[in-house]
C-alpha cells in the first residue's frame, strides 16, 4: 500500500455503504464534509457510514470537517453587473452589494480586490467605512455571490460564524477527528479555532488552510498553532499569481514539517474524473509532484463528491503514490526541527537505528500522536507501527504519512511494558518472527507519552542473549555435535563441526584461536551466553549477530 494518504470529501456520489466499502479498500484514509454544501445532520449521517466501514474493514478512516469561515462575497443581484476595463464603480448598498463591509476599513488606495474566482480584479481608489470605490483592470460580467477576494492584506472579520461553532457542537457529538480552518490569516485565526473545539467538549485536532497570500506571509506561525496544514490551492491562486503556486506549495509543505505536522496538497488533484473514467496525464503528474514535494496527504474535492467514479479516483491515487514512492525513496528531512528536541532525538536516533540494522519497522509508543508524526516527518524507509490505547488517537494517526495503527485497550496505557505490549502486537501480523524493531518509548516511565528510550526488540520468545561474533543466522536447533540442523547450542565445541552448521551457541568463553578457526570455517559464534529458557532439539530459532538475542521462531508464529 502507498505511504501518502488520501482524503476525500464525501457528496451525494460517494455518501453510502457500497461505494464508501469500495474506496476504504482501494486505499482512502478519511472523508472531508465540505459544510458549504451540507447541513448539521450530514455529520451523524458520516459518522454512521464511517463507523460501518471501520468495523467492516477493521480500519481507522478519520472524519475531517472543513468550517467556511466567514467570506467576502458580492450579494444577491437583480442582474448581472457588466464591467468596462476602466471604469470605476462602488461596493456599497446603492453600488454592487457585498455580504458584509467590515472589511472596507482594512482598506486603501492602491490595494487590488478581485471578484469571481479571480477572473475581474480591481485597484481600490478610495474607501471609507461605508463604501469602497474601485477601477476596472479588465471588463466582464459579475454575478451574485460572487467570491471577493483581497490579495495581500489582512482584512479584518472575524473568525468563526454562527454557523461554523454550530458545525463544530454537532461534530463533538459525533466525536469528529479533524476540523479544517478557511481562510486562516494568522495563528491567532488557529488559536480561536482550538478554543472553540475545547469549549464545545470536543476533541478534534486543527487543519490550517493556507489559501490567502496573509497566511501564506505568516505559514510558518500558522504551522506551529496547527495540527496539520491543508495547501489549498484554489484561493491560493486566485491571491497569489498562478506561476507563484506551485513554489508556495513547496514553501508551506516544508514550513509545516519543520513542527513535525502532516501537509496536505488539496484542489483539482483528478478534477477531470468527475466526468472522465482516467485522470489526465497532467493531473498524474500533478499528483506525482505533491509527492516529491514531500507531502503527507493528497485530497479530493468534486471529484470523489460528486463524479462518476469516486472508488476509482481513490484507486489511481493510490497507485500514482505508489509508483511515485518507489522512485524517490530517500524523500528529504526538514533542514530543522522545532519541537520537543528530546522526542526528536530520539525519532532520529530511531531512524538511524532501523537503517543500520535493515529494521523494516519503528514501533512508536504515543499517547497524543506528536511522536509518530514526528517520526514520520523524517522520512524512515523503515514502516512505522505507532501503538495506541485510543480509538480516537488511531483514526488521527491512519492520516499521518507511512504509520500504520496499532490499538491496545486502554487499561494497558499505565502498566504495560516494551516487552509485553510487543507481544501484544504480534498477533496482528505486522511482523514476522525473528525480525529486529526499533522501538521509541517514554520507557522506563510510562510508555506512552514523554519519548526519551530508544532500543532494538527481537520478535519472538527471547532464548537467551550473548556476545556475538559473525552473521546472523535462522534455522534449526541441535543440542549436539550429532544433530541435525544449523545452529549448535552447546558448551562442548567438537575439534570438528560438520558442514551444516552456520553458528555456534555457548555459555562458555571461547578462546581467540577457537573464534577464528570458526570464522575460517564461515561459522558464527555467540560466546557467555546468558539463558533464559534451554532450546528443545530441532528447535526454530533466530541467531541475531548484531545484538546477540537468541530468539524461538516457533512461538512467534
Amino acid at each position: 500500500m502507498a505511504r501518502t494518504r488520501i482524503l476525500s470529501t464525501l457528496g451525494p456520489a460517494s455518501d453510502n455503504k457500497k461505494t464508501l466499502m469500495e474506496m476504504a479498500r482501494n486505499g482512502l484514509s478519511g472523508v472531508r464534509i465540505n459544510t458549504a454544501h451540507a447541513d448539521f445532520s450530514y455529520i451523524s449521517k458520516v459518522k454512521d457510514l464511517v463507523d460501518y466501514v471501520n468495523s467492516n474493514l477493521k480500519t481507522f478512516l478519520s472524519i475531517q470537517v472543513d468550517l467556511k469561515g466567514p467570506e467576502l462575497r458580492v450579494g444577491d443581484l437583480a442582474q448581472p453587473v457588466q464591467i468596462k476595463e476602466g471604469s470605476v464603480y462602488s461596493l456599497s448598498e446603492d453600488g454592487i452589494p457585498v455580504n458584509r463591509t467590515s472589511f472596507f476599513n482594512s482598506l486603501k488606495k492602491g490595494d487590488s480586490l478581485v471578484i469571481q474566482d479571480g477572473k475581474y480584479q480591481f485597484t481600490v481608489i478610495e474607501a471609507s467605512a461605508s463604501a469602497v470605490k474601485v477601477k476596472a483592470v479588465n471588463s466582464g460580467q459579475i454575478k451574485s455571490r460572487a467570491r471577493i477576494n483581497v490579495p495581500g492584506v489582512k482584512i479584518e472579520m472575524g473568525t468563526l460564524t454562527e454557523r461554523d461553532l454550530k458545525f463544530i457542537d454537532a461534530g463533538t457529538k459525533s466525536d469528529v477527528d479533524f476540523y479544517a480552518l478557511s481562510f486562516v490569516q494568522s495563528r491567532e485565526d488557529m488559536w480561536k479555532l482550538e478554543d472553540s473545539i475545547s469549549a464545545a467538549g470536543g476533541l478534534g485536532k486543527t487543519v490550517s488552510k493556507i489559501e490567502t497570500k496573509s497566511g501564506y506571509a505568516e505559514i510558518a506561525a500558522i504551522a506551529h498553532s496547527s495540527d496539520m496544514v491543508m495547501v489549498a490551492r484554489g484561493d491560493l491562486g486566485v491571491e497569489l499569481p498562478i506561476s507563484e503556486v506551485a513554489v508556495a506549495q513547496k514553501r508551506i509543505i516544508c514550513e509545516t514539517h519543520r513542527e513535525g505536522i502532516p501537509a496536505i496538497v488539496a484542489t483539482q488533484m483528478l478534477e477531470s474524473m468527475v466526468q472522465n473514467d482516467v485522470p489526465t496525464r497532467a493531473e498524474v503528474s500533478d499528483v506525482t509532484n505533491a509527492i516529491f514535494d514531500n507531502c503527507d496527504v493528497v485530497m479530493t474535492s468534486e471529484e470523489t463528491a460528486i463524479g462518476k467514479y469516486p472508488a476509482m479516483a481513490v484507486s489511481y491515487l493510490r497507485e500514482i503514490s505508489e509508483y511515485a514512492e518507489n522512485a524517490v525513496k530517500n524523500l528529504p528531512e526538514p533542514d530543522q526541527f522545532l519541537g520537543n528536541q528530546i522526542a526528536y532525538s530520539v525519532c532520529k536516533a530511531a531512524k538511524v537505528m532501523a537503517e543500520k540494522i535493515s529494521a523494516k519497522h519503528i514501533v512508536v509508543f504515543t499517547k497524543s500522536g506528536s511522536t509518530a508524526r514526528m517520526m514520520s516527518s523524517l522520512r524512515p524507509e523503515a514502516e512505522i507501527v505507532a501503538v495506541v490505547t485510543s480509538a480516537s488517537l488511531a483514526r488521527k494517526l491512519f492520516m499521518v504519512r507511512g504509520v500504520k495503527v496499532a490499538l491496545l485497550p486502554a487499561e494497558l496505557e499505565k502498566s504495560i511494558g516494551v516487552i509485553d505490549a510487543i507481544k501484544h502486537i504480534e498477533p496482528m501480523g505486522i511482523f514476522k518472527a525473528g525480525e529486529d524493531v526499533v522501538v521509541a518509548s517514554g520507557a522506563p516511565y510510562f510508555l506512552f507519552g514523554g519519548t526519551n528510550d530508544v532500543r532494538v526488540v527481537t520478535i519472538g520468545e527471547f532464548i537467551a542473549r550473548g556476545y556475538p561474533e559473525g552473521d546472523s543466522v535462522k534455522g534449526r536447533c541441535k543440542l549436539g555435535a550429532g544433530g541435525k540442523g544449523e545452529i549448535l547450542f552447546s558448551d562442548y565445541i567438537p575439534d570438528v563441526i560438520d558442514s551444516g552448521t552456520k553458528v555456534v551457541v555457548t555459555t562458555k568463553f571461547l578462546t581467540a584461536s577457537i573464534r577464528a578457526r570458526l570464522r575460517d570455517q564461515g561459522i558464527s559464534s555467540v560466546i557467555l551466553t546468558q539463558v533464559a529458557r534451554y532450546p528443545r532439539e530441532n528447535e526454530m530459532l533466530s541467531v541475531n549477530c548484531l545484538t546477540g538475542v537468541i530468539t524461538s521462531l516457533e512461538s512467534a508464529k
